[in-house]
């Protein structure tokens, strides 16, 4: 099949046949680092310089229909020039912004005890686990996969040992 865009069109599987075909982690001998302390840290000092270094440039291209990996050398065909240039623009209008600073960094992280739950990640106040705080749901691939490849979801990451006993710390 393909799609309007040119592309070949995916197959969809229901939701039950992608569980089924969940990645599998084996997480009998998993022992979890403990953080110093629960609940969020505040970063207040973020080079934008060490940001700009990490940007994945994908999606940037993508909105501007330029798909396709970024050449180190500008003598790439067709849309590799295109996106050769683009991004050497989006670049200096990032130096631009990081020299007047007209953007500053922050962020929070948080740390929390948790446990999976199905395509889900739940959050506990304390190493009790006893009282749930949140939910964090999450999407999993229902793209047909061919053996041995997994229909995916970031849930899968997180130990799903049960709640209250201390394997689940």
């Amino acid at each position: 099949m393909s799609n309007a865009a040119g592309g070949t069109k995916e197959k969809v599987v229901p939701l039950a046949v992608a569980r089924a075909n969940e990645f599998k982690i084996d997480w009998s001998a998993y022992t979890p680092p403990k953080p110093r302390r629960h609940g969020n840290a505040h970063l207040r000092r973020i080079s934008l310089h060490e940001l700009i270094e990490r940007i994945d440039w994908t999606p940037f291209f993508r909105a501007w229909e330029l798909a396709g990996k970024l050449s180190r050398h500008p003598r790439g065909q067709g849309g590799g020039r295109k996106r050769q240039k683009l991004y050497a623009d989006a670049r200096k209008m990032l130096e631009h912004i990081v020299r007047e600073k007209w953007l500053t960094a922050k962020g929070v992280v948080s740390f929390w005890p948790c446990r999976r739950d199905g395509d889900d990640v739940v959050l506990f106040e304390d190493d009790t686990r006893s009282k749930e705080i949140s939910r964090l749901y999450f999407l999993r691939q229902q793209v047909e996969k061919r053996a041995p490849r997994a229909n995916m979801c970031l849930a899968d990451f997180i130990s799903p040992r049960p709640t209250g006993s201390a394997a689940s710390r």
